[in-house]
């Protein structure tokens, strides 16, 4: 999917539920996919946020993402808040999305520039974007493998892409 692909999409969701009027911004996050700020004195949506990587995510996750926070805005409009609640669950059941907290696995394992292995038993113990070299020094050689235990060691896979 495209980045345009992408806009479309947010935009004619956000008009399917009623919230076109509603300020979205894009923005660059890969940690969190979606968002929506709301005053919680006035219970006026402010903005829906929505990462441009969701355009890289495996198929299924953006629409989801997007009912999934059109989901919190149609919690707030009833009830001036929202949550992950039962409440916001029936919500998300009803306009077609995933009643999930998060959204793991949104991605496939290229999007991640370093993974930290354990030498072991070649688990991936974790992910990462970005990594200082700070980290690369100290915290990682502290680590260990939770299955392997403390005399494990990790080791770090640089796999030269960027994002």
């Amino acid at each position: 999917m495209t980045e345009d692909e992408l806009r479309k999409l947010i935009e004619k969701r956000m008009k399917d539920h009623n919230f076109e009027d509603c300020y979205v911004h894009i923005n660059s996050s890969i940690k969190v996919l979606g968002a929506i700020n709301y005053n919680l004195r006035t219970k006026k949506i402010t903005c829906f946020r929505f990462s441009r990587q969701l355009a890289k995510a495996k198929p299924g996750v953006a629409e989801d993402t997007i009912l999934h926070e059109i989901a919190h805005g149609i919690d707030v409009k009833r009830r001036g808040r929202s949550d992950h609640g039962p409440e916001w669950q029936k919500i998300c059941m009803e306009i077609g999305a995933s009643p999930e907290a998060t959204a793991s696995n949104a991605f496939d394992e290229s999007i991640w520039r370093f993974s930290i292995v354990c030498d072991t038993c070649g688990k991936i113990v974790a992910k990462r974007h970005r990594m200082s070299q700070q980290s690369k020094d100290s915290k990682w050689k502290r680590s260990y493998c939770r299955s392997c235990g403390p005399q494990s060691k990790l080791i770090i896979i640089d796999s030269g892409q960027k994002l």
